[in-house]
């Protein structure tokens, strides 16, 4: 009982990046939540405070009427690991007048692959139906809307993600990291509500390439490129680009 990261999430899949904030479409919701688990074997289950919960349209007449419930196994077979998520959250809209719920459901499953002492593969993917606070790097940030309202009636929205690394250790305590990662919402339904425009963000990609090195025990440097795309439901784009240095000591 306490607050760590929330029962979705594994880091089985993850590709390592200087990025703290890390690859579109990673597995479950990236954040610490408050949560009761009880663990057996390589299952997992929790009640936890659900992740983010936007409904459109609700002018922020949010609230949260009930913990979300998780659960998640994880287990490695040689030089295969893997792992799956799946949860289910209430997602509700009050104005004081009108109150109407909907139930949310996350499903997540990741998979690293050693191929060799030097290569690796790992990725994951998404798919939430009311839940995407489950998704990260959804929407304009790090979660897009989970419902919206059609009339006096909570929506579910979809969305889907993933993402796919490759990793070569170097020796020396040193490697190279190349990932990719998306997330894309369904937005149609509520564009046609009314809920709101297709002017709002249904796509996110990003692209890392890293060189990491662990000199000394506890100490790495490395230096990554980063790309970063957004895509509104009518087609317009944004995209950044960043060179970044990091060095990290481990207490």
């Amino acid at each position: 009982a306490g607050r760590t990261w929330s029962n979705t999430i594994s880091f089985v899949g993850s590709t390592p990046t200087l990025d703290f904030d890390g690859i579109a479409g990673s597995h479950g919701s990236w954040d610490r939540t408050e949560q009761i688990r009880y663990t057996t074997g390589p299952m997992s289950f929790a009640i936890e405070d659900p992740s983010s919960q936007a409904v459109l349209a609700a002018g922020g007449n949010t609230r949260t009427s009930a913990p979300a419930f998780t659960a998640r196994t994880e287990d490695s077979v040689d030089a295969f690991s893997y792992a799956a998520s799946a949860s289910a959250s209430q997602v509700t809209a009050d104005d004081g007048v009108n109150d109407d719920s909907a139930i949310g459901f996350s499903a997540a499953a990741s998979a690293k692959l050693k191929l060799s002492d030097m290569f690796s593969v790992q990725g994951a993917i998404n798919y939430t139906d009311g839940a995407t606070g489950y998704l990260w790097r959804s929407g304009s940030n790090y979660y897009g809307p989970s419902a919206y309202i059609d009339g006096d009636s909570v929506e579910t929205i979809e969305g889907y993600g993933g993402n796919i690394g490759v990793s070569m250790a170097l020796g020396g305590g040193s490697s190279i990291n190349v990932a990719y990662g998306m997330t894309t919402l369904d937005l149609d339904d509520a564009i046609a509500a009314g809920a709101t425009t297709d002017a709002d963000p249904e796509t996110n990609q990003n692209l890392f390439v890293n060189y990491m090195w662990t000199p000394v025990q506890n100490v790495m440097m490395g230096v990554e490129y980063g790309y970063f795309d957004q895509e509104t439901v009518a087609g317009e784009s944004a995209d950044a680009n960043r060179l970044m240095f990091a060095a990290q000591y481990n207490f």
